[in-house]
């Protein structure tokens, strides 16, 4: 053997294992991380994780909106958002809290669409439906949809909702049933 050739060939095994070795990690973790799918990726112009957005009117926070993942598209110019977490603020600073599964926000005009196992969170009752909708220029939270609300002592189903966060009151629409169990909280 001529001199340098074994440092050679093990220059050359040693440069192709690492290589392989890079090529086999990258592809263990492209397949690790899943895709959007592709109808998504054509239809979204970016995609983002960790979505925050906050919503001011004359320096005073609206609402702040929050989503593991967001994907938006310019032309709508509205985004699609999974695992939602939104607060609404009223006009006494009491925060009230939404959370889905998946929604919907139209950037321009700041209305919301919020879907599955909806979940709205006010510190005095508790109200679920499949389907929530905020109207932002009413400031005005819909249910569309059958809505159960909670409160101690307290439990009412109703067809439909309409939740005025400006002046506090509900409204329940269609067919409504309720029930008062246990100690009434005092007003």
């Amino acid at each position: 053997m001529k001199p340098g050739y074994r440092k050679r060939r093990f220059l050359l095994f040693f440069v192709s294992g690492l290589i392989l070795t890079t090529a086999i990690l990258f592809m263990v973790e492209r397949f690790r991380t899943p895709l959007p799918p592709d109808s998504l990726l054509q239809r979204s112009d970016i995609t983002l994780t960790r979505f925050r957005h906050t919503a001011t009117e004359e320096g005073k926070v609206v609402w702040t909106l929050s989503a593991e993942r967001a994907d938006y598209d310019r032309k709508a110019d509205a985004a699609a958002l999974e695992v939602v977490k939104a607060t609404y603020m009223t006009k006494d600073n009491i925060p009230i809290l939404a959370y889905a599964l998946s929604g919907f926000v139209n950037i321009h005009t700041k209305d919301m669409l919020l879907e599955g196992s909806v979940k709205i969170e006010h510190p005095e009752y508790t109200a679920k439906s499949e389907k929530m909708e905020y109207i932002a220029k009413e400031n005005l939270i819909l249910s569309p949809k059958p809505v159960t609300v909670e409160s101690e002592g307290l439990l009412i189903i109703s067809d439909t909702l309409s939740y005025s966060i400006s002046d506090g009151l509900i409204h329940f629409i269609g067919n409504v049933k309720g029930k008062l169990h246990g100690s009434m909280p005092s007003p």
